[in-house]
């Protein structure tokens, strides 16, 4: 039981590290369009930021699918935590 609550404290803080993560990716994605719609920089520079733009957004699709992901294991072990707390009961 104790090693199913600290899979689960572990998974917890996971995803909120993860969603801090997922925060500064579309910061930095509204950086970017911000930046190329005013077209400050030089057109030989606009190539890099719309390459930025692709990596942030990749970037961010995983780590959406990864919150996903830990968002399942997480109610995997909640269940099991669920089920020995009722048979002990």
């Amino acid at each position: 039981m104790i090693k199913l609550l600290n899979l689960r404290s572990s998974l917890l803080q996971e995803i909120v590290r993860k969603e801090g993560d997922i925060d500064s990716l579309i910061t930095r994605i509204e950086e970017i369009k911000e930046r190329i719609d005013s077209q400050i920089d030089m057109p030989e520079n606009l190539e890099q930021w719309h390459n930025d733009m692709h990596k942030a957004k990749m970037k961010l699709r995983f780590e959406k699918n990864r919150v996903t992901s830990l968002r399942c294991e997480l109610i995997e072990v909640e269940t099991e935590i669920t089920k020995l707390d009722y048979e002990n009961k």
